[in-house]
């Protein structure tokens, strides 16, 4: 065994460990609960638009390490004052869908990345939206925490937004769970 810390481990190679990566002999599936972060960062907004106030909220986060895959389901919300106003307006950002097993480990940009499917509510502006997440996990156990960090867009680049969560793994919901 190594006997270097990680920041990262790797979920992948539950099946087997073919490229020298971490096999942490992840198996079944965990919850995670969110436990913090910074508030996430919106830039590029038009000229007298100010950002007063952000916020994130996972509202689930699931990994099934046999299959190595994830679901996430997270809302960034957003408020803004136009110069002079003295009222704000607000805009949630949800972000639903799976994440995949990059197999990476630490020599690259984590254990899962996807990008989730985005819908926007209240000022929202014209275009569509995208998203790009990456998530590591580690601990003690080797899935304790989940680091997930990402990054939305609005098509013509009017909107930018990067995001950082952690994590926290619940009780595991499968019967023959994460045998190490």
């Amino acid at each position: 065994a190594q006997n270097t810390p990680l920041l990262f481990a790797s979920a992948n190679g539950v099946a087997g460990n073919t490229a020298g990566r971490a096999n942490l002999g992840l198996v079944g599936t965990v919850q995670y609960a969110f436990a913090g972060g910074p508030a996430p960062v919106a830039v590029g907004l038009p000229v007298g638009v100010n950002l007063v106030g952000s916020s994130m909220l996972t509202k689930e986060l699931t990994i099934d390490f046999t299959h190595g895959s994830a679901f996430l389901d997270m809302e960034l919300r957003f408020r803004y004052q136009l110069a002079g106003a003295s009222t704000t307006t607000a805009q949630v950002l949800t972000l639903t869908g799976s994440l995949s097993s990059t197999g990476a480990g630490i020599q690259n940009s984590g254990d899962f990345s996807g990008s989730p499917g985005v819908s926007c509510a209240g000022t929202c502006g014209a275009g569509s939206y995208t998203s790009t997440v990456q998530m590591g996990v580690g601990g003690p156990k080797g899935y304790d925490i989940a680091a997930v960090a990402g990054h939305v867009a609005a098509s013509g680049g009017t909107f930018n937004a990067s995001f950082l969560g952690l994590h926290g793994a619940q009780a595991p919901t499968s019967a023959n769970q994460l045998a190490q």
